[in-house]
C-alpha cells in the first residue's frame, strides 16, 4: 500500500502493523525524516520524498504494483490523490 501525503506516517504505520508492506510518500523531506525516526521499527514500512503533483510517478510503482492507495492527509488537495491514482491505473 502507498500513502500519498503521509505526513508523519501514522496511517502508513498502522497499515504496516496490520501486515501490509507500506510506503509513505510526502513532498517534505523534513516530514519524511521525522516519519522514519518515529516509525523505524514498525513492520514492513518505508518513507520516500515525492511530489505526485510535480513529478512523474516513481519508477518502482507500476500498473498492478500497488493494491491500496491512501490519500488520507491530502483531502484538501485532491489533485495529489487523483494524480497518484490516475498514474497507477
Amino acid at each position: 500500500m502507498i500513502d500519498v501525503g503521509s505526513g508523519l506516517g501514522e496511517w502508513a504505520c498502522r497499515m504496516a502493523r496490520l501486515g501490509l508492506a507500506a510506503t509513505g510518500y510526502a513532498d517534505s523531506p523534513v516530514a519524511v525524516e521525522s516519519a522514519r525516526r518515529l516509525h523505524h521499527n514498525h513492520g514492513p514500512l518505508t518513507f520516500e520524498v515525492h511530489d505526485f503533483d510535480a513529478d512523474a510517478i516513481p519508477r518502482r510503482l507500476h500498473l498492478e504494483s500497488v493494491d491500496v492507495v491512501s490519500c488520507r492527509h491530502v483531502a484538501v488537495s485532491t489533485d495529489r490523490c487523483d494524480s497518484a491514482v490516475g498514474k497507477l491505473s
